[in-house]
């Protein structure tokens, strides 16, 4: 592939718990309704309040969420297998196809622009979409990067990023979050559908040198991946081209698991409803149909989602031809099935040989493969369980997986947290009027 470098940039500067009553096809909850609002707003309370009582050793261990979970009964086992990986989880939810924003309960669902969580929007190469938090000019901060599942793109993470800014400030952590080939923003990045391992690390890495001018330049690295994106993290960090990986964090995605859902696959990408009258459509469909149960995310990462059509309308008698325009899916997924296999074989030995700091979030507990529970018995990576989610875990809790992430930076030093920064404690004492 040829080097990358920028061609072109636009920039601009600018929580919940689910309980467990809460269904997956159930309405979202009034907070989930609301714009994101500023740190001098939102940031009152301290992280102090938010942690935990104790802080856990360097050697990981599962977390305190997963000792409080009963034995998983065998019909969940199944259920959770086959839903794993590419299949939504929320897909077992039913799925009204036929909802319009005019027959749901009044709810906003427009758009929310990617201005609301990151800083800077820019586009590398031929046309790699990156949406930036924080500053990439300093070599000593350690910069986040976020690699999104099959078919998603790089603002699922927004909200994330939202909650994570409450907890660590940008003069501690850059953030990072790009469309994948044939996903998102990006263009012009043939072919599309070469989906596979090796051409997603070579993408990866052509991405990252354009943004910090060659490897050499790199800072250290924590890479956090969902789904197809947690396989390419895990491919990329065993590849041993990040000069300085100090992290890595894989969201709701296991090998053994994974390899047994691809034969349905296909069913599920032709189960999904193909076309919308507007994005706010799109939007109560992923929402109400529980693929993704929080709506602040779900208002910001479904839109690049997708992709408008026009469509010819048949005149009635004596009127003259028409087009409407329709939005369907960006990503042809089902077409990138040679690709799957690739993604996941093998995930859990890469996983495991990776020697900097590394954990494991599940939506459930019983999805380890016998080489990750040993692995994690030894100590070896640590184990997060948020039993409430579905399969987009940072979607459905981004406040829960933020402050996850806070914790795994702050546990091994990597950052500095809210309570730290003198500068960002001044602020909210003091907000602006």
């Amino acid at each position: 592939m040829r080097g990358l470098s920028p061609v072109l940039e636009s920039s601009e500067t600018g929580s919940r718990t689910e309980s467990p009553s809460q269904g997956r096809g159930s309405a979202p909850s009034n907070e989930e309704c609301q714009l994101p609002v500023s740190e001098d707003e939102e940031g009152q309370e301290t992280d102090e309040s938010r942690r935990g009582s104790a802080t856990p050793p360097p050697v990981a261990a599962t977390s305190g969420a997963a000792a409080a979970l009963p034995p998983p009964d065998s019909s969940r086992v199944e259920r959770r297998t086959q839903a794993l990986g590419l299949f939504e989880r929320a897909l077992r939810a039913p799925t009204r196809t036929s909802d319009t924003v005019a027959s749901l309960p009044q709810t906003d669902y427009s758009p929310l622009p990617w201005q609301e969580f990151f800083q800077e929007k820019r586009f590398v190469g031929p046309g790699f979409c990156v949406y930036i938090s924080g500053t990439l000019t300093d070599a000593s901060i350690p910069t986040l990067v976020l690699l999104h599942g099959g078919g998603h793109s790089a603002l699922s993470w927004a909200a994330l990023v939202h909650y994570l800014r409450k907890r660590i400030p940008a003069s501690s952590l850059s953030v990072i979050a790009f469309d994948a080939r044939g996903h998102g923003e990006t263009h012009d990045v043939q072919p599309e559908t070469d989906l596979s391992a090796e051409t997603q690390v070579q993408d990866a890495m052509a991405v990252l040198n354009a943004l910090f001018g060659g490897t050499q330049h790199i800072p250290p690295l924590v890479l956090v991946g969902h789904s197809m994106g947690g396989a390419i993290a895990v491919h990329l960090a065993a590849s041993g081209l990040i000069p300085k990986l100090s992290g890595l964090m894989v969201i709701d995605v296991v090998e053994t698991s994974a390899l047994q859902a691809l034969p349905y696959m296909q069913s599920f990408l032709a189960s999904r409803r193909k076309e919308f009258a507007t994005v706010e459509d799109a939007i109560a469909y992923v929402v109400h149909g529980g693929h993704v149960r929080n709506l602040m995310s779900a208002r910001c990462s479904v839109p690049p989602q997708l992709v408008a059509v026009d469509q010819q309308v048949s005149p009635v008698a004596g009127a003259e031809q028409s087009k409407v325009q329709r939005f369907r899916w960006r990503t042809e997924l089902e077409h990138t099935e040679v690709h799957w296999r690739d993604w996941f074989t093998g995930m859990s030995r890469r996983f495991i040989s990776v020697p900097a700091p590394k954990v494991l979030v599940l939506a459930g507990h019983d999805h380890l493969d016998r080489e990750l529970m040993v692995a994690q018995m030894q100590g070896r990576f640590q184990v997060v369980i948020l039993p409430q989610a579905g399969h987009s875990v940072h979607e459905d809790l981004p406040e829960e997986v933020a402050n996850t992430v806070a914790e795994f930076l702050r546990r091994y030093r990597l950052v500095k947290g809210a309570e730290e920064d003198p500068v960002l404690q001044a602020k909210l004492r003091h907000p602006a009027p």
